[in-house]
Formats: C-alpha cells, structure tokens, sequence
C-alpha cells in the first residue's frame, strides 16, 4: 500500500468527518441546502479514496463507512440525509473505473469557483453568500485583528480546498497521471446532469420548493408537492436554516459603517 495514498485517504475521511459533523450542528442535513454539489463530493470522496487502496476487508470497511457517516449527520432519517447515503451506497457499488478523471476534474471545478465566488462577492457591497467574504470586505486589517474571521477563513480553507486536493491528489496518484482538464471535464458533465435533475426533482416534490445557491423557488407551474411524512421531509426544500444554530465565528459580522472602516 502507498503510504502517500494512505495518507491522503486519512486526510480525506477527516475532512470530511469534520465537514459532516459542522452541517449536522447547523441542521443542513434536515432540508435541501445539504445537496450542494460541494456537499455530495466530501461524501463521495471517502468511499472512492478507501475503494483505490484495495485495502483487505473492504467491503466490511466501506460499511463501516458508511454507518459512521451517519452517525455523524445524527442518524437522520429525512429524505436529505438518506439521499447521501444513497450517494455514499452507489459510489461503493459503482464501477468506477470511467469516472476516476471526472472526479479529478470536479475537485479542481469545487475549488476553483468557490474562491473565485469568494473574490468577487468580497468586494460587492450587496452580495454574499458566507460569512467569510464579509469579513473580506472590511479589509485586510478587520481580518487580521478578528479571531471569527480567521476561523471562519480556516473552516472554509479545509473544506473548500485542502479536501479537495487531497481527493485529487489520491486520484492523481492511482491513475498514475494527471488527467487533461478539457476531456476530463467533458466526462463530468453527466455526472453533473444527473446532480442537477435530482436536486431539481427534490425542490418540484417537497414544500416550500427553494434551491439551493440563493436561486429562489421552483416556478409556481413546476410545483408538485408529494405529501410525504414528517420525518421523511425533514424542514423541506427550504433556502435557509436558523442563523442561531451557528456558531459564533460562522455568523455574519455586522456590516460596519464603510465610511468609518475606509478612513481606519
């Protein structure tokens, strides 16, 4: 076994604990803000990592996998939370031999739009969609002498870069090359079809019919409510969670008077 490989998977399986764990405590799990596509790739990313060691008692492995996975999203039994262990179950029965360089690509995508969105939104005064490019519009100095926006940057960087590239990383190494973007990229676009038409049949069946990415509601035509019971609908396809099950370093930071934070 490559102790290399080894270890990125080890990296990867943390992260990505840490990620689930942080979504549970701020109840994402419960509605459709939790199929993010960022989202559904730290789930899938620990079961490939664990398959491409060809470790002895995999499958046993992989199934333990998968229960402390829900363990860490709290056992919950709404359609959310079970659509990721469906998720995790055809990453662990799939062959996956045809999407290796897809997954490669789709790691490099994650990071590279989320920062790109990061940059942009930091510097508009109207737009945001995380606490972190708040704290970036007030300035290098507000950064600097902030203990949220520091930890917030943190919580960010390792789930929105280090997991990734880890992910690539051990792609990268079982392929023994590194794929071309553009092809790779074209292999992707039906595993990103598929991501789009099952978020977009979860929003049409589940009240109050958001998706995810602040893009409003399903059109009132497309609207077909299923009524399903309360435990399996979770909160619904909502487009926000209560802000007060945040912690304290991942809440907006009140907008200070630009004025007064230009002349500082």
């Amino acid at each position: 076994m490559d102790s290399g490989m080894l270890g990125q998977c080890l990296g990867v399986f943390a992260l990505s604990l840490y990620s689930f764990r942080f979504l549970h405590d701020i109840g994402l799990y419960r509605c459709i803000l939790s199929w993010q596509f960022t989202i559904w790739s730290l789930h899938v990313a620990p079961v490939v990592s664990l398959r491409l060691l060809g470790v002895e008692s995999l499958e046993l492995l992989l199934v333990a996998w998968l229960g402390v996975s829900w363990a860490a999203r709290g056992f919950h039994c709404c359609g959310f939370s079970l659509g990721m262990l469906a998720l995790e179950l055809a990453a662990f029965l799939g062959d996956l031999r045809e999407w290796l360089e897809a997954f490669f690509a789709l790691q490099l995508v994650i990071v590279s739009v989320f920062w790109l969105g990061m940059l942009v939104a930091c510097c508009l005064d109207d737009f945001t969609f995380c606490p972190l490019d708040r704290h970036l519009h007030k300035g290098f100095r507000h950064f600097l002498h902030s203990a949220a926006a520091k930890r917030c940057f943190l919580h960010e960087f390792a789930s929105h870069c280090v997991a990734q590239l880890l992910f690539a990383d051990l792609l990268r190494r079982h392929l023994g090359y590194t794929p071309p973007l553009w092809p790779a990229l074209l292999r992707a676009l039906p595993l990103q079809a598929f991501y789009a038409a099952m978020v977009l049949f979860a929003a049409v069946v589940t009240p109050p019919h958001a998706l995810p990415y602040s893009m409003g509601t399903v059109p009132k035509i497309l609207q077909l409510p299923v009524p399903l019971p309360a435990w399996l609908r979770g909160d619904g396809a909502r487009g926000s969670v209560d802000k007060d099950n945040f912690p304290w370093w991942a809440k907006m930071p009140q907008m200070e008077d630009l004025k007064r934070g230009k002349e500082d």
